[in-house]
């Protein structure tokens, strides 16, 4: 692990953000301004049998490789959010071989100074962290101890980091706390969210309000940049959701899967949306008709002519994938020699310890960054 930096490096790296005009879309559209994103973040944990602290690392996507400067380290960092100017960083305490019972959150800010504990409802442990455009931060919390005598279970939380308030719960109808498997920042303060009851509903955290219901889903993978369109699964398909009557999509939603590719069978995994859509990346698997073995890939898919972004090469796995803001980079969480793995020993957020994230361009399928680590957050 590289030597930590310190903490006030995060002054300039968060907010370094640079601007330019992108140029026409397909569809002739005039130029706009959008901001590009030139600044990632990765977790790099330390391999057991070295030891040593977590660190969370800043990817200049401009600078060459080895270029990463780790900006904050601490033992058995779990996951992290970039909430605008400030990192919000999980860890957790492992009892010896036992699974961690207990979270912390803790705010480091571009400021500098020490980091500042956010004051959870009590012991527990925290899923699905993310923080919105605007630098709003949500997770569920489940409460320690005896599963049939929870006050929290995956219940709906959020806070402000440059507010000195506690995390408050999400409130559904009735003032009940939403419990749910699967949430998602549906532009700047509103959330989309599955109940365990799996109504999915439009949520204003802020003013505890559920501002609209979508019927009965299982599952949810992305919300397009513009908030008009989800991806929703039921109990056989993936679905395409329009959430607004201004989207094109139907409000009952339209299955859809993943599009052949060269007349093989291919087989649907994780899937968001590039910018507003249609466009899709997904990982897909794709079946060798002479051997049957199937390679995995990423792909971004119109749904007519998908283009393979990413081939995992024989040997490597690929664990999952993000896209930046500006839709023009896909960071493929890589794990190169699958049949050597060695788990890091996070149970249950355990990953290899040779996972590796490559960027790839979108216009061209070039790699064009390497680095070690994963849980990539794009600095907006």
């Amino acid at each position: 692990m590289i030597a930590v930096l310190g903490v006030a490096v995060l002054v300039g790296a968060i907010v370094a953000v640079t601007w330019w005009m992108r140029g026409s879309s397909s569809d002739g559209a005039s130029p706009a301004e959008t901001p590009a994103v030139d600044t990632a973040y990765v977790l790099d944990r330390a391999d057991p049998a070295d030891g040593g602290d977590d660190a969370i690392v800043r990817v200049a996507l401009d600078g060459p490789d080895g270029s990463e400067e780790p900006v904050f380290s601490a033992p058995h960092i779990i996951d992290f959010a970039v909430a605008a100017s400030d990192l919000v960083v999980l860890t957790g305490v492992p009892d010896g071989a036992e699974v961690v019972s207990e979270h912390s959150l803790e705010i480091v800010s571009a400021a500098g100074g020490s980091p500042r504990p956010v004051e959870l409802p009590g012991a527990g442990t925290i899923d699905l962290l993310s923080a919105s455009e605007s630098g709003l931060v949500g997770f569920t919390f489940t409460s320690a101890g005896d599963p049939l005598d929870r006050e929290y279970a995956a219940t709906l939380m959020w806070f402000d980091p440059q507010s000195d308030a506690a995390p408050q719960v999400v409130e559904g109808e009735g003032g009940a706390p939403i419990e749910t498997a699967a949430w998602l920042w549906s532009g700047d303060a509103t959330m989309l969210a599955v109940g365990s009851d799996e109504e999915l509903v439009l949520l204003d955290p802020v003013d505890n309000a559920v501002l609209e219901s979508f019927g009965e889903w299982e599952g949810l993978e992305a919300v397009a940049s513009d908030g008009l369109t989800a991806i929703v699964r039921d109990h056989h398909d993936t679905v395409l959701l329009g959430l607004s009557d201004a989207s094109s999509e139907s409000r009952d939603g339209t299955p859809f899967g993943p599009t052949p590719l060269d007349e093989r069978s291919v087989f649907g995994g994780s899937v968001q949306f590039l910018g507003d859509g249609p466009e899709r990346i997904h990982k897909i698997g794709v079946v060798d008709p002479e051997s049957g073995r199937v390679d995995s890939m990423i792909v971004l898919d119109d749904g007519a002519t998908p283009r393979v972004l990413y081939a995992a090469a024989e040997g490597e796995g690929i664990d999952g994938f993000s896209v930046s803001p500006d839709g023009q980079l896909v960071a493929v969480e890589v794990v190169p020699n699958v049949a050597a793995m060695v788990s890091d020993a996070y149970y249950p957020y355990a990953r290899a310890t040779s996972i590796v994230t490559r960027f790839v361009d979108v216009a061209t399928g070039e790699v064009v960054r390497e680095t070690p680590g994963f849980g990539v957050e794009w600095a907006r």
